[in-house]
């Protein structure tokens, strides 16, 4: 296992740590409120009720089809309850335990989500901890009838990342990169299933069908609004259709059974239960309406005063227009209208303008079609050295699959390869990097990264054939020479690897770095004459360098030349004053300076 792997599973076994450890404290507390419609007195939850009446009986034990049944069917969650009560009777203990094992469990399901979102293990852990201990899940995980949100949005999650692997170009393993992926039909099927269970715990749950659709267009299809129709056509290339059909026709399917098993009758809400909704006055339910959300997403960012129930008058409702809580939802919903704005912006972005504008009128079709690859292929670069390689490989992919025919394929190959190696897999980097030598023999990059491919896979004679086919290619690159001599030097082999630096040093003589690792495998070779040679030039090339003066001023003492040894380290002390092994070392060069000059005398 990679260290990214541990990274990531030491970052989710902190995160269900913590939020198991935030509701241990439960495990004494005792039944209340709701929770003794449900479970104490929930005739449903006995051995001597079939099973069976759980599909057609409510929330509470109640038929959906009777008067007086609150219409709340959440079989999956009386289920649960059932088998709470099959194992240890009405002790509430073991109610409240499942509870929080199940947060803790949906908290891990948080972490994987934003890793397969954003990729940033900082990121994720933040979301993850905020996540297991932010306050308002109190009234979830602590009240037993909570376990209905939890379990939903178990499965709501399950569901959205289930999708997220069922869709072709969010998939960051993407095996063949060359060709299209396609819709994984059993992911899909999958992720219908969660989001059946879901609105199966809790009626809120089939809301997970609708993110999916909108997490189509966004970040799936990436349905782009400057192009729209361009876009569009290549959603739909890509499946898009198919999908979203899977998701309406699901969603209309649940909600039909829902109203089949329901008796083809409504929801009947009394005013305690929802006064906002009984309300006369269509502008009392409007102004209200417009409220709860600002009011939810305040609780969300402080969640000073909690409730076990949210119903009755706990929200009073607002009225008038001259309401002051008005101002809190323009001010919500402004702030909502600006950030999606700021996202439809981002969301845009340059490589997909490139990619979809028309070559008609062009003077030169082939230089546009050359220029968008050039951002693709750039893009993909930037992307993958700052470690987001779930995006680099969509834009290789993408690079890949509209590749112009006039454009050689070799450096976009050896850069997918290149990309595969970070992400550690290295079959797949090790099969582009050949792709990228088959597109064109005499690419020397290519050989450069299969060689050090292979030096890592113990293949020595393959990596030593390639280093030296770079060298009959490119006699004059630098790096070929740097490459093959940093590969010698890991296998112990210090006389050739100075070697390689020396010819390297003549076909690049101003840079330090590489001078100084010439002196510096020459001294380790034996060859201190030479390495001293080599150490000059390093502190010639950049005066202004400490390390290049100590090490020159080491090469000295060695060597017996005590007094310009000496002035390397004065030298050295100059630029970095207080360098205690510098000042340890020209000790040590005083010292057997004074003991042979007591000598000579």
């Amino acid at each position: 296992m990679d260290e990214k792997t541990w990274s990531r599973c030491y970052t989710g076994l902190i995160v269900v740590i913590v939020g198991l450890g935030c509701y241990l404290n439960t495990l004494n507390s005792d039944f209340v409120y709701d929770d003794s419609r449900a479970i104490q007195n929930n005739t449903d939850l006995r051995s001597t009720t079939p099973w069976v009446n759980l599909l057609y009986n409510d929330f509470w034990g109640t038929p959906l089809t009777h008067s007086g049944s609150h219409k709340s069917y959440r079989p999956l969650c009386v289920a649960s309850f059932r088998l709470n009560y099959a194992i240890n009777g009405l002790n509430p203990a073991g109610y409240h335990a499942i509870n929080a094992v199940l947060h803790s469990i949906v908290c891990l399901l948080v972490v994987v989500l934003c890793y397969a979102m954003v990729l940033s293990h900082h990121a994720s852990l933040i979301a993850g901890l905020l996540f297991a201990t932010h306050p308002i899940h109190t009234e979830a995980v602590a009240g037993i009838v909570g376990r209905a949100d939890i379990g939903a949005c178990l499965f709501f999650i399950a569901a959205l990342l289930s999708y997220m692997s069922a869709c072709p170009y969010y998939d960051t393993r993407l095996e063949n990169i060359s060709e299209p992926k396609k819709t994984n039909w059993k992911w899909l099927l999958v992720s219908l299933l969660f989001s059946a269970a879901s609105m199966l715990t809790k009626e809120q749950g089939i809301t997970v069908l609708g993110v999916c659709v909108v997490f189509e267009f966004i970040a799936v299809s990436r349905i782009n609004s400057q192009c729209f129709k361009a876009s569009l056509r290549k959603a739909i290339s890509g499946g898009l259709v198919p999908r979203v059909l899977c998701l309406i026709i699901t969603s209309l399917c649940l909600l039909s059974l829902r109203f089949i098993l329901m008796g083809n009758t409504t929801p009947d809400f009394s005013n305690s239960d929802n006064p906002a909704a009984n309300s006369d006055s269509f502008q009392t339910r409007a102004l209200t309406f417009l409220y709860l959300p600002a009011f939810n997403f305040w609780l969300l960012l402080c969640p000073r005063t909690l409730s076990f129930d949210w119903s009755m008058d706990a929200i009073p409702l607002v009225q008038s227009i001259f309401d002051w809580r008005n101002s809190l939802s323009i001010i919500f919903y402004s702030c909502l209208f600006a950030l999606g704005i700021s996202a439809l912006r981002r969301v845009n972005l340059v490589l997909r303008n490139a990619s979809t504008l028309s070559e008609h009128g062009l003077k030169d079709p082939k230089a546009h079609t050359t220029a968008v690859h050039k951002i693709k292929y750039n893009l993909g670069r930037i992307l993958a050295d700052k470690g987001n390689l779930k995006d680099a490989f969509e834009v290789y992919h993408d690079a890949v699959r509209t590749l112009p025919s006039h454009v050689e394929p070799h450096s976009l190959y050896n850069m997918v390869g290149e990309a595969y190696n970070k992400a550690g897999m290295p079959e797949q980097a090790e099969k582009w990097y050949k792709m990228s030598i088959q597109s064109k023999p005499d690419h020397v990059p290519a050989h450069l990264t299969l060689a050090k491919h292979y030096g890592k896979t113990n293949r020595v004679q393959e990596a030593l054939n390639l280093f030296r086919r770079a060298q009959q290619l490119q006699p004059n690159d630098y790096s070929v020479w740097t490459h093959f001599g940093q590969f010698l030097y890991e296998r112990r082999n210090i006389a050739s690897a100075a070697e390689m630096f020396v010819k390297a040093s003549y076909l690049k003589r101003d840079d330090f770095d590489i001078v100084f690792t010439a002196a510096n495998y020459l001294r380790e070779a034996g060859q201190k004459e030479k390495s001293r040679e080599y150490f000059t030039k390093a502190a010639r090339i950049d005066p202004q360098n400490p390390i290049a003066h100590m090490n020159l001023g080491a090469i000295h003492h060695v060597l017996g030349d005590y007094e310009q040894g000496e002035k390397s380290y004065l030298m050295a002390l100059k630029l970095k004053p207080g360098d205690e092994m510098t000042q340890e070392n020209l000790k040590k060069l005083r010292a057997l300076k004074t003991k042979k000059s007591k000598k000579t005398k």
